[in-house]
């Protein structure tokens, strides 16, 4: 199977210190490789291409988030994960931002970046009306150090590993921009929908799944109500 992955997004999927594909969604990949007796061959892509490259692989596996958007070029397998946006500052700054409020108030000044094309950028977008856009998360990661943006907006289990791995220069808001859920995407009529379906409902009762998550992810987010955006909506077209 043609796995169609987007690096640089820890712990989803990365590339580690000794050049190997690592996180999730590699995985779950060679988990899915081995309950169906197929072998496994990834294709690596810019984030931004793995929708436009749907029928070039068989799966994409890349913390995909279900959209209006995206289900109009892609079908989604049942959701695997619930993630949440949140903001990363820097860790001087948090006597100002102690909150997304503080990011968001009108006197505040903040100019807030995510990467292009992911549901952060929309999710921004929606929120302040206005959004710096990177090429990755490291582009954006740098700009915020550099004093170019005052907060950074991803995925959260993004958002934890970049501050946890900061040396205390960078610090993350714990409270959710967003509720969003990640699934594989496949072509439209794919057949092969209904067999990871049957592969996900298998994992998840029988907690494998739960298992594998664990394991790149300890503590992952569960928002409830509080949320400033929902990326997973369309935006409205202005005429």
């Amino acid at each position: 199977m043609r796995i169609g992955i987007a690096t640089g997004y820890r712990p989803l999927a990365y590339v580690d210190a000794d050049g190997n594909l690592a996180g999730v969604e590699p995985d779950l990949a060679h988990e899915l490789g081995a309950a169906l007796s197929r072998p496994i061959e990834f294709e690596h892509m810019m984030f931004e291409d793995l929708l436009s490259s749907v029928d070039e692989v068989d799966i994409i596996m890349s913390g995909l988030s279900i959209t209006e958007d995206r289900s109009g070029s892609v079908a989604f397998a049942i959701p695997y994960m619930q993630i949440a946006q949140m903001a990363l500052i820097r860790s001087e700054d948090f006597p100002r931002f102690r909150a997304l409020a503080d990011i968001g108030a009108a006197n505040s000044g903040s100019r807030v970046g995510a990467v292009s094309g992911t549901t952060g950028e929309r999710c921004v977008l929606e929120w302040l009306g206005t959004v710096a856009s990177f090429q990755s998360v490291s582009d954006g990661v740098a700009a915020l150090r550099n004093g170019q943006i005052q907060a950074f907006v991803h995925d959260a289990p993004a958002i934890w590993d970049i501050s946890l791995a900061a040396d205390e220069d960078l610090t993350s808001l714990y409270q959710p921009l967003s509720t969003e859920q990640l699934g594989w995407a496949v072509s439209p009529g794919d057949p092969l929908l209904g067999v990871l379906n049957a592969a996900l409902q298998g994992w998840i009762s029988s907690g494998k799944l739960e298992r594998i998550l664990d394991r790149h992810m300890p503590v992952r987010v569960h928002s409830a109500g509080s949320s400033v955006c929902d990326p997973a909506k369309s935006l409205p077209v202005d005429d």
